[in-house]
């Protein structure tokens, strides 16, 4: 038959000095805290970074599937800022967004594409995104990034 432990420092499960102080908790997490409030603001830049690259996904796969949109219509497209200011053109803007062509250009009938470009600006800051069009495929170029400027097609 077992015994008791005669003092209480012999207990197996005790030990003493075992745990943490509550000023040794509050250390920890004023540092957790720290790194926190650190990493926060480039999480979110990441986040509006990726977003922003979906918006320009969404736009420029919109222009590569105009050419097949002309030739199942059977009608030419014209982009132009009015069609695009109206909706009437077959592209759309991300929420966010607008969308302006600082040229008309034209997809044919048959699917092929003149020269043009797109600029998209930001409703909320004051980036715009040039997107440059290629023909005769209408093939779509990554875009640099550019302040909007209010002779450059900002708002």
């Amino acid at each position: 038959m077992r015994s008791l432990p005669a003092r209480r420092s012999d207990h197996p499960f005790r030990a003493i000095g075992a745990g943490f102080t509550l000023l040794e908790l509050l250390v920890v997490l004023a540092v957790l805290g720290l790194a926190a409030s650190l990493a926060t603001p480039a999480l979110l830049r990441t986040v509006e970074t990726w977003q922003r690259q979906s918006d320009i996904d969404a736009v420029m796969e919109q222009v590569r599937g105009l050419p097949g949109l002309a030739r199942s219509d059977g009608r030419s497209l014209v982009i132009d800022d009015d069609r695009l200011a109206s909706g009437s053109a077959p592209l759309w803007a991300p929420d966010g967004w607008t969308l302006s062509a600082p040229q008309p250009w034209r997809v044919r009938v048959d699917g092929l594409c003149g020269p043009g470009a797109l600029r998209m600006v930001s409703d909320t800051s004051d980036l715009a995104i040039d997107i440059v069009v290629h023909a005769p495929f209408c093939q779509p170029r990554r875009p640099a990034l550019a302040p909007a400027t209010a002779e450059g097609g900002g708002r």
